[in-house]
């Protein structure tokens, strides 16, 4: 995922699908997959960057660790 329109993409694609389950009454069903979103996709999708343009060699888990990311900020968005 060195592309940095690849990476764009796959962390906005679920962002529409996200805002329309907001729309619905179950509101639920909304929460859970922000939190999965925010919990279990976007660690992984980081920590497949950083490993493919060959920065980070930290354990997966400390992406977990809050703001973290923000060390990598540069090499992740940019």
């Amino acid at each position: 995922m060195k592309n940095i329109a690849v990476f764009y993409v796959a962390v906005l694609i679920p962002i529409p699908l996200i805002i329309y389950l907001f729309s619905f009454d179950n509101l639920l069903l909304a929460f859970y997959a922000l939190a999965l979103y925010a919990l279990a996709y976007r660690p992984v999708i980081d920590y497949l960057r950083l490993l493919s343009k060959g920065v980070s060699k930290e354990p997966f888990w400390k992406l977990y660790i809050p703001l973290f990311r923000v060390k990598y900020f540069r090499e992740l968005y940019m």
